[in-house]
């Protein structure tokens, strides 16, 4: 994996861990660089398991600033947990 990849994958999830925070979850990250979660946020009962996708600009569109995320699709093992996909825009935009 590329260094720029693994930073970017590292950038967004800080940003992800700081998005969750200003929505009022305590924010746990993974010690397992393979695990199939990135992310488990609490507030109150509610608990999410969450991998982060980095999403980039789509090719010759930043004029109308459209993104795309390359397709991206749970594992069986992040489906039977429950794992939700956060998505982070280069704007530091996050959504589920």
């Amino acid at each position: 994996m590329k260094r720029h990849n693994i930073v970017k994958g590292l950038q967004s999830e800080l940003i992800a861990q700081l998005w969750l925070l200003e929505r009022g979850y305590w924010v746990f990250d993974a010690i397992e660089s393979h695990s199939p979660i990135d992310l488990v946020a609490v507030k109150g009962d509610e608990h999410l398991l969450i991998d982060v996708k980095s999403t980039q600009m789509k090719l010759g569109s930043m004029k109308n600033k459209k993104y795309e995320c390359r397709s991206r699709s749970l594992t069986q093992e992040q489906k039977d947990l429950g794992v939700k996909l956060l998505y982070v825009y280069e704007d530091g935009r996050c959504e589920f």
